[in-house]
C-alpha cells in the first residue's frame, strides 16, 4: 500500500512539473522550463521503479528518507530494463542520449 501511494506521489509531481513545463515554454521561458526537465525525468523514473520494480526491501530502503548510494538514477534505470511493453525502453534512451555522464 505505501509502494502505491508513494508512486503516485512520484508520478503526480513528475505531472505537476511537466505543468510547470507548458507554463514557462506559453510565457516564452524555455530556459527555465529546461531547467525543469531533468527533475521530470527522475521524478518519472522513481515512480515507475518503485511502482513496478523495486523489492519490498527496496520500497522500505527508500521510503526510510535515509541516502543510499544505490538510489542513483542509474540503478533505477538499470532495474527497469529497456521493455518497449514497460515504457523502460524510452527511460533508458532518453537517459543515454541525455544524461551520459552517468554510468550503468
Amino acid at each position: 500500500m505505501f509502494r502505491e501511494k508513494a508512486a503516485i506521489c512520484l508520478l503526480q509531481q513528475a505531472l505537476d512539473v511537466d505543468d510547470g513545463i507548458r507554463v514557462l515554454l506559453e510565457n516564452n521561458l524555455p530556459g527555465a522550463a529546461l531547467a525543469l526537465a531533468r527533475p521530470l525525468f527522475e521524478c518519472y523514473v522513481r515512480g515507475v521503479w518503485l511502482l513496478n520494480v523495486a523489492t519490498d526491501n527496496e520500497v522500505d530502503k527508500f521510503l526510510s528518507g535515509k541516502y543510499c548510494p544505490e538510489f542513483d538514477i542509474s540503478h533505477f534505470v538499470k532495474a527497469i530494463g529497456d521493455n518497449p511493453e514497460t515504457g523502460g525502453a524510452w527511460i533508458k534512451a532518453t537517459k543515454d542520449a541525455h544524461l551520459r555522464f552517468y554510468m550503468i
